[in-house]
This record gives structure tokens, sequence and C-alpha cells, in this order.
């Protein structure tokens, strides 16, 4: 009798968690053997929108927008030892955006909704008693900040402007000075995500015609396209070691979690669901995800293992 041999991964494994009675991660297997994908891992409950989550600098919480009433979102702050959720600007009565954390955790960023402007760009420094600073986009009352994510040494926060030139990527200092445009492009710039070593940029942009993805150096030279598809690829995210890219893509019928090899090779297809999953956000080890998931039409923060 022939007996298929399955070898496991490590990551294959019985856990046990605190607050939650026993989670088994299961394992998607080929015809040939090999595992390709994990079982998803539920990380909230309460099945309302949620969007844009991050990893704060300890590794151990994520930090992510929702809407805790129909007409407030809010940014949350999640424990994976205990589940425990708080608000992270509980003093902030405004809508929250886009958490951004400096890589020493001195500095928070956010966009908050303003009379002034759509949405402007805030920072608050935690050496300072949270000092805040505020950067508002020139131009009109529907002038938008979106998109943050702060460079690995902590000196620069990167995100999507809207103003005179279109939707465009440009950075400041954390004091909210020296502006300087990444992108002049034709089309969409969006969602820039920083390589772990400073010296690369992962984007989205339109310039070709539908949403794909870009790399560019981190002073917005040499840019070179990593997809083609006819659909959208979106909401890139570099992998804290380096290389691979997690992003958004709806190639094959839905929005689904793919992840790919900086050069643009070995792509992987990470989510298979009929539902919507979004905003990919790498954990610290490199070796998982957290992204939004709609289940049932609720929305909650799901983990999964990478291939």
């Amino acid at each position: 009798m022939n007996i298929l041999r399955v070898s496991v991964p490590p990551w294959c494994r019985l856990r046990v968690c605190r607050h939650w009675t026993l989670i088994i991660a299961l394992c998607v297997v080929s015809l040939s053997g090999t595992a390709y994908a994990a079982g998803e891992l539920r990380l909230t409950d309460d099945g309302k929108r949620k969007f844009s989550p991050v990893f704060l600098p300890d590794g151990e919480s994520i930090a992510y927008c929702v809407h805790d009433e129909p007409t407030n979102v809010v940014v949350k702050r999640l424990s994976l030892e205990d589940s425990s959720e708080e608000l992270m600007f509980p003093d902030d009565t405004a809508h929250q955006f886009d958490p951004a954390f400096s890589p020493d955790g001195r500095y928070w960023c956010y966009c908050r909704s303003g009379a002034e402007r759509q949405l402007v760009l805030v920072v608050r420094d935690r050496q300072s008693q949270g000092a805040e600073k505020l950067f508002l986009p020139s131009g009109g009352l529907r002038s938008t900040v979106r998109s943050l994510t702060v460079t690995p040494d902590g000196t620069r926060i990167l995100f999507t402007i809207s103003c005179e030139r279109g939707l465009q990527i440009a950075s400041l200092n954390m004091q909210l000075e020296d502006l300087k445009f990444l992108t002049e492009s034709e089309g969409t710039s969006y969602w820039p995500s920083v390589s772990p070593d400073g010296t690369q940029i992962v984007f989205s942009s339109s310039r070709d015609g539908a949403y794909d993805l870009y790399v560019m150096d981190s002073g917005g030279g040499n840019v070179r396209r990593l997809t083609n598809s006819p659909t959208r690829d979106v909401r890139p995210k570099w992998s804290p070691d380096g290389g691979r890219i997690a992003f958004t893509s709806a190639r094959d019928g839905n929005y689904e979690i793919y992840v790919i090899d900086t050069d643009g090779g070995n792509l992987q297809r990470v989510t298979d669901h009929p539902e919507a999953d979004d905003f990919a956000t790498w954990h610290p080890n490199a070796s998982s995800l957290v992204f939004v998931a709609e289940r049932d039409g609720r929305f909650d923060l799901y983990r999964i293992a990478v291939p």
C-alpha cells in the first residue's frame, strides 16, 4: 500500500494561547504533499469595518483603524498577548486614520480629519509629553494626507498627498519640515513602504493604466515596475527581512493577499476566500501576515503564516 508522507513545516503546530481555548493552525496540502498555506487565526471578533493595521515597535501589539461607531473612525491598539484593546488617542474626538510609528517608539503619527483640510498629518513626540505638530497640505478644504510610513532610521515620514500635481508620494522630517516630492508622474502614486535598509520604496501607481507595484530609490529615482496586472495591485508592504513584498490584488477575481520577491519573481497567493482580504502587514518575524478579512459580511483582523 502506498502511503503519502507529508512534511509539516514548523509553523504548522498546535498552539495554546491565552484567552483562546484551543487553536489548530491548519495546513492546506497540495497533491505533491507540499504545504503552501496555513489556516487563518482570527484576532478580533467585533465584526466592525477595519483598515490599516500596523505593528507597534514592541512587536507585541497592533494598531488599526476601526469604525467604532457608524460616524467615528478611531485608532485602537490590540495586544497579542491577552487580546485586550484600548484607544490610542482617546483625547482626540476627530476621525483618525493610517497610524505609523518611528522604530524607537518616540513618534506616533496619524491622519486627522479637520475643518481646515480634509485630512492633516499629526505627529506626537512621546519624549515631550505627547507634544503635537501638524502638517496641513496646501490647497483647499479637500486637501488630504494619507498612507503614512516612517523610514527605518526614524528621521522621515512618507505619505501620499493630494495637491496641484495630483496624488503623489512625498516626505517630511519628523519636525514636519523639508517637504520633498518623491513622485511627480501621471496618474496616482499611493501606499509607500520602505525597505528595511532604507534604500528603496515600493508603492502602487496608476501611471501606466491599472494600479501596479513599482520600486524606486529612497530619493525617488530609478523607478522600475514590479507587477503587470490588468486589475488592481495595491497596498504593498515590504517584509522586515527585506526579501518579499506583500500586497492586495484583484487579479483572480476579488481582493486577496499575495507576496512577491523584490525582483518581481516567485508570486504566491496567500489567502483564498470568496470575500475580500486586504490591508496586509508583516509580523516583525517576517513569517506571518496580519490582514483585514471579510467573513460572512463581518470585518476582523486575522493572522496567517506565509509559505
